[in-house]
């Protein structure tokens, strides 16, 4: 997976969900996002909404997502998202896809809720009928 643009700044940084103790991995279940190093992801000052695309080729069939064989998952860290905030993703073939021809090249929206919670939430992508 390779980040193309978004609307805010990003960096890479330690993962800020993992304590000393689960950095030693004695309990590896405790653990919510195993990445060591995650991306830290920063809202353009002035962006009414976050818009970030990446290029994959690691999705070979996007129809179990559809019918729910497969799901995505993002885990959030944060300490200012309100709860109830949506996020949404889309699948899309970019060589197909422009600005000017919606709906082509479009396949299929995804949608998460963050938890009532703060810290770190694990939420998974629902289909959007």
């Amino acid at each position: 997976v390779a980040l193309r643009i978004a609307a805010g700044s990003y960096t890479v940084v330690k993962n800020p969900s993992m304590t000393e103790h689960e950095q030693t991995l004695d309990d590896p279940l405790s653990i919510t996002n195993l990445s060591s190093r995650v991306i830290r992801y920063v809202r353009g000052r002035w962006a009414e909404y976050d818009t970030i695309f990446y290029r994959t080729l690691s999705i070979p069939n996007p129809e179990d997502y559809v019918y729910e064989k497969r799901r995505f998952y993002i885990d959030v860290y944060s300490n200012n998202v309100p709860p109830g905030t949506k996020i949404w993703l889309f699948l899309e073939n970019s060589h197909a896809s422009n600005t000017n021809n919606y709906p082509t090249g479009r396949h299929s929206r995804y949608e998460a809720v963050i938890a009532d919670k703060r810290g770190s939430n694990t939420t998974s992508f629902s289909w959007v009928r």
